[in-house]
């Protein structure tokens, strides 16, 4: 755990990000190249399955679209892992056997968690509608069931978000070599949850601004233009370079807050 500012961790991970560009580049342009390809290959499933009556071209891609989102998140480890491996070591990282391991081990914990605190939302919202209809309290009471299930699964959401929070210290300890200490992490959050989510939130705003805009204009080109046309290549090219800009600055970021955090994990790794 080290004395930073929460301006230094902005100006680290920006700086670090940068370096990372300029070190790797090889590695960011296959990176690039890849989550390119699987845009583009979904853009024409897309294309193929609205164009489609039949219901079964639907399933193939809602398949198909799984297996690339599960294929783009193993890409943005890879260069995520590598991105925190350089922030945190420089040019001479120690060796980190079973990191990436680990580190996607961790990503698919904790996605799966957050799945289940929403279908566990979903499942009390279901449980309370049938209640509230068998005690005839939802005869013309809509609205408040309404209110009632938004306020339950914001409070899901809020919950695993909180969760994720308390636990992001695991992923750059995960990606510099170190074991699945989930007690360490949560220890070493205690008391810092929001400053570690206004760190997060901060440092990756921009690109937050950035990747919202190129999704609202990647949605009104495929709304608005011709399917034959090149706006979608175009879209999935700006999406996919926001896509590993993103990843290298949140790589980045989580380095800076493990070092301003991290002293139980730092303590087991000694």
């Amino acid at each position: 755990m080290q004395s930073i500012t929460l301006s230094e961790c902005f100006r680290g991970a920006w700086r670090d990000t940068g370096r990372a560009l300029q070190k790797m580049p090889l590695l960011i342009l296959v990176i690039f190249v890849l989550l390119l390809a699987a845009e583009c290959f979904r853009d024409r499933l897309q294309i193929s399955s609205q164009l489609s009556a039949e219901s079964s071209s639907k399933v193939v891609f809602g398949l198909f679209s799984f297996g690339i989102a599960i294929l783009s998140a193993i890409v943005a480890s890879i260069l995520s892992v590598k991105v925190i491996r350089y922030s945190l070591f420089g040019d001479t990282p120690p060796n980190g056997d079973g990191a990436l391991r680990r580190y996607l081990l961790l990503l698919l914990i904790t996605t799966v968690g957050f799945i289940v605190f929403l279908l566990a939302a979903v499942a009390v919202i279901v449980g309370l509608i049938f209640a509230m209809k068998r005690g005839g309290f939802a005869h013309g009471s809509t609205r408040q069931m309404l209110t009632i299930s938004a306020l339950i699964y914001a409070l899901a959401i809020c919950a695993g978000i909180f969760v994720c929070g308390r636990l992001s210290l695991l992923f750059p300890h995960a990606a510099a070599g170190g074991k699945l200490l989930w007690r360490h992490a949560w220890q070493d959050t205690r008391g810092h949850f929001w400053v570690v989510i206004a760190t997060f939130f901060l440092t990756t705003l921009p690109i937050m601004i950035v990747s919202g805009s190129l999704g609202f204009l990647r949605l009104y080109a495929v709304t608005h233009f011709d399917a034959s046309g090149l706006t979608y290549d175009i879209a999935a090219f700006l999406s996919s370079a926001a896509t590993v800009l993103s990843v290298v600055t949140a790589g980045a970021c989580s380095a800076w807050v493990y070092r301003r955090f991290a002293r139980e994990l730092h303590l087991s790794a000694a």
